[in-house]
């Protein structure tokens, strides 16, 4: 009787976890600002997580390395900003670095059943749906009804107000509801392999379409992004998942090709409605918005030479403290006193997180976060190709595309680490979280040193067994084997 309450209690505590986590996967994207509510859905992440721990049958992952790059990068964070010349503004972002590390253990530090991970990866994908929708209708409605209430009522608004709707106007990107368009497309990056595993892959006919429609309305907003880094990364990041997908012993390639090929279709569709735009001639009206006018803008403000002159100041700024940082949430300060005469003086981030971040924490924060990282994506990546099965048409509910999901995890952390080097996502509060959850749940669906290949002897085959009998999901999504008591 003890111990079916225990696995019981445990089992509500697990949904509850995930439950918060779906809310705050949906929250930071869709609402501005919302680092705001970090550090209370994450303590209440961690209480789960903590209570949880009663229900014996739940394993773990071994995480030693990773777990001590994660302490040296939270020290090097609290060290650098308690060291830091303004202590407030570093503290701030302190905290926000802090909870997102706890926010990586936790999740890092589950071994996620396979329907927790469907409700994760679809709350992952309504969101990129909500966002890409939105940024669709903003650069086709909402900007040019901007500009044309600006021009009939310029003398009423306030001029602080009236020159940041100028900029968001005459740059004429879809940002939805990010910082910025750069921002935007490199969430799309991270979330849209997600998507394209579940048009590809997808047992449910109903789940395969929805997820299409997404895939392709992500693809249309990234257009409409005008990165040019963004979308060569998000491409990058498709092309690995194709890659991983045909590779898996079993699919059925053909239906996967078909379903590839219908994607590609909208996707085609998409990007001729873009060129449709870009190709027609410059309006005599000043102020209409279109992308030909956007490019121009665009390529102007946004040239590698001056992401050189950044690079070049955030280097004299990392050389003056290469240990101890300058404190995080710092660098705007550090880089005017330190930039070429040349470099604009507009310019908040260094346009490469790895730099900047090496800048305010110091190299050991820096290269611990590196190891961090790149610990999480070989651990997925090494529990992919030992326990690979049948990826279209598997088992009940989204089926194959919950065995899709390390493949498509792996490829938009590839896809957004790229974009890294060449802007600034992470100051996005939507891409921040979703970076370090995907980079937890890498950690936790990769395959602990020494374990077997296969589902312990005596379980039940892959998919066959009841996941109310306390089934756990195996590394990268990719079997289901019966939990030991």
């Amino acid at each position: 009787m003890r111990r079916v309450l225990v696995g019981k209690t445990g089992l509500a505590y697990r949904w509850g976890m995930v439950a918060i986590l779906a809310g705050l996967i949906l929250l930071a994207p869709l609402v501005s600002g919302g680092r705001e509510v970090w550090p209370l859905g994450i303590t209440l992440l961690f209480v789960g997580w903590a209570f949880s721990i009663v229900d014996g049958r739940i394993p773990r992952p071994r995480l030693a390395v990773l777990d001590v790059s994660l302490l040296v990068y939270l020290i090097s964070t609290v060290v650098a900003a308690s060291l830091s010349a303004d202590r407030f503004a570093s503290s701030i972002e302190a905290i926000e670095m802090v909870s997102l590390g706890v926010l990586f253990f936790i999740i890092a530090h589950v071994r996620w059943r396979r329907n927790e991970r469907v409700v994760i990866v679809g709350s992952l994908v309504l969101t990129l749906g909500l966002v890409s929708l939105y940024g669709v209708y903003q650069h086709y409605v909402s900007l040019p009804a901007t500009a044309l209430a600006l021009v009939e009522r310029a003398e009423s608004i306030d001029p602080w107000a009236r020159s940041l709707m100028m900029i968001q106007i005459e740059s004429g990107r879809a940002f939805s509801t990010f910082r910025s368009p750069n921002g935007f497309a490199g969430y799309i990056g991270l979330v849209w392999p997600l998507a394209m595993a579940g048009a590809l892959t997808a047992a449910r006919r109903m789940v395969r379409w929805v997820a299409t429609v997404i895939a392709a309305t992500a693809f249309l907003a990234l257009l409409l992004t005008y990165s040019r880094g963004g979308i060569v990364c998000a491409l990058a990041g498709a092309v690995i998942l194709v890659w991983f997908t045909v590779r898996i012993r079993g699919s059925r390639l053909r239906e996967i090709v078909q379903r590839a090929l219908l994607l590609g279709l909208l996707c085609v569709v998409a990007f001729a409605l873009v060129a449709n735009e870009v190709w027609k001639a410059p309006p005599s009206d000043e102020t209409s918005v279109t992308p030909a006018r956007v490019i121009e803008v665009s390529g102007y403000r946004s040239t590698m030479r001056e992401k050189v002159l950044t690079w070049s100041g955030a280097l004299n700024a990392l050389i003056q403290r290469p240990v101890l940082g300058n404190g995080p949430g710092r660098f705007r300060e550090i880089y005017l006193r330190l930039k070429s005469p040349e470099a604009r003086d507009e310019t908040r981030f260094a346009h490469n997180h790895y730099l900047e971040l090496a800048v305010g924490i110091g190299i050991p924060g820096a290269l611990a976060f590196l190891i961090l990282v790149l610990g999480s994506m070989a651990r997925l990546a090494s529990g992919i190709r030992p326990r690979a099965r049948s990826l279209a048409g598997r088992g009940s509910g989204p089926g194959g595309w919950m065995s899709a999901a390390g493949p498509a995890i792996l490829a938009g952390l590839v896809a957004i680490l790229l974009h890294l080097l060449i802007d600034w996502d992470m100051e996005n509060a939507g891409v921040a979280f979703t970076v370090w959850a995907l980079l937890g749940f890498a950690a936790s669906m990769g395959v602990d040193r020494g374990a077997g290949a296969g589902p312990p002897k005596g379980g039940a085959e892959p998919g066959k067994a009841s996941l109310d009998e306390g089934m756990t999901a195996d590394p990268a999504g990719t079997d289901i084997a019966p939990a030991r008591s």
